[in-house]
């Protein structure tokens, strides 16, 4: 006899919302200056520039070839 799986629980709103990339960049980028009417307007290409621009400046460095960031080195 086998027993039967519960189905996982339907994320909240909330959830869904917080996993959002458009959401996580905007809100990533006013958290560094941006105003918010333009972080929000941007598009795709163009809000992901603003953000590794930003990561890089705080020593971040992008890997455009898998489009990851690479892990930070040790000092």
């Amino acid at each position: 006899m086998t027993q039967q799986q519960t189905p996982p629980p339907e994320k909240s709103v909330a959830q869904v919302l917080s996993e959002m990339p458009e959401l996580l960049d905007g809100l990533y980028l006013v958290q560094h200056g941006v105003p918010f009417d333009v972080a929000f307007s941007l598009d795709e290409d163009m809000r992901l520039a603003f953000c590794v621009i930003i990561g890089e400046l705080n020593g971040g460095h992008f890997n455009w070839t898998t489009k990851t960031w690479d892990p930070p080195r040790r000092r």
